[in-house]
């Protein structure tokens, strides 16, 4: 287990589920608390599946309200700290007799066509995986009006950390005179979220399927310029998917995502017709590479700001009412709402150095600061 920077992964993890929820037309809150430690010690992977595991079914069980996600402190050591994550949801709930069931594997509740979303086996392995790391799942719903669920985690604390993502040098913001099309095939949606949130922002039009079966009639209907795909999906796998579309001479360039390790796997790929392999978790910047290449892309960069010292110069910060909106968003974790409110700001030249300086901190996933910093000039104000 390696160290990672624990705001930075939480707020991915946020933002996955976020565009989700968005997509439901309900609203996401996350509330992590100021006294998180910014260094952690865990198997990041596998506490990434339970979060979003349990984020998911609350959204995909809740069509009107809201889902809840709260982090926060329960006990602090010098070593470690006990940390509570809570997910709360204004969705169907369940019976009494339901909740003895949910962790049983290929058990489901709820609704028929929502039990099509998911395997069955999601709240099974999260179970086990929490139990692995010490732990249990907490639950108490009501039918009709909604459920929480908790899970207690003693995790260590470590001074240095690896970041989650690695930050480019110069960051693209688009692509010269092109909008490509892609096809994003995985039966997980939050994979399919990402993935698309981050391409469509710098100029991709992305599509998604949701099987093998279905990426193949998306693939033959709208002849994408590319297609990423996974390899284990219900209906139609990803192997007979790129089999399928060979036979048909569809040459389109397939790039196979998959969290399998085992080399026979990503030789059968490239032999069923895929051009190039990226081992899940994904690196948006080896995917971005790849479709530079198969694409022939010319990307168009962020500018280069000007070497200036933020500390040393005056920041003017906005009037009390966009200070009180921006602090709002920064409680909320929302990293996206924040850019775009800023951009409004940047409209106005005095409040370019206040503007930089809270993207700088954005960019960084650094909402604590950003909170920090708000407050002061709220305090100032006073």
């Amino acid at each position: 287990m390696l160290p990672f920077h624990f705001p930075s992964f939480l707020t991915a993890c946020v933002e996955i589920c976020r565009i989700r929820a968005q997509q439901k037309g309900i609203n996401f809150i996350a509330k992590l608390d100021d006294s998180l430690p910014p260094g952690i010690h865990a198997d990041e992977k596998r506490l990434r599946q339970v979060l979003i595991n349990l984020l998911g079914n609350a959204i995909k069980f809740t069509d009107y309200g809201q889902v809840t996600f709260n982090v926060k402190v329960i006990q602090m050591h010098p070593l470690n700290n006990t940390i509570r994550f809570e997910i709360q949801d204004t969705g169907m709930g369940m019976a009494t007799d339901q909740l003895a069931k949910i962790f049983q594997a290929f058990e489901q509740v709820g609704d028929k066509c929502k039990q099509a979303e998911g395997t069955g086996l999601g709240l099974a392995i999260s179970w086990k995986i929490v139990e692995l790391m010490g732990s249990t799942i907490e639950v108490k719903s009501t039918l009709g009006i909604g459920s929480r669920f908790w899970v207690d985690l003693d995790l260590e604390l470590a001074s240095e950390w690896q970041t989650t993502e690695t930050i480019p040098n110069q960051k693209i913001m688009a692509i010269k005179n092109r909008k490509p099309q892609i096809l994003i095939v995985d039966d997980q949606w939050e994979n399919r979220a990402v993935v698309s949130n981050i391409l469509s922002s710098i100029g991709f039009e992305c599509f998604e399927a949701t099987n093998g079966q279905e990426g193949l009639d998306k693939a033959v209907h709208l002849q994408p310029e590319l297609i990423l795909t996974d390899l284990a999906m219900p209906v139609m796998d990803g192997f007979e998917m790129m089999q399928t579309l060979r036979k048909l001479s569809i040459n389109i360039p397939i790039i196979v995502s998959s969290a399998s390790v085992f080399t026979a796997d990503k030789s059968q790929s490239l032999t069923a017709g895929g051009n190039d392999f990226l081992p899940k978790p994904l690196n948006i910047e080896d995917l971005l590479t790849l479709l530079q290449k198969y694409l022939q892309l010319e990307w168009l960069y962020e500018s280069a700001p000007i070497a200036t010292d933020t500390a040393n110069l005056k920041l003017i910060p906005p009037p009390p009412a966009e200070l009180e909106k921006l602090l709002d968003l920064a409680k909320r974790g929302d990293i996206k709402a924040i850019e775009t409110a800023i951009m409004q700001l940047e409209k106005c030249e005095q409040y370019l150095p206040f503007v930089n300086r809270i993207r700088e901190l954005a960019d960084n996933f650094q909402v604590k600061q950003i909170r920090e910093l708000l407050k002061s000039f709220q305090g100032a104000n006073q």
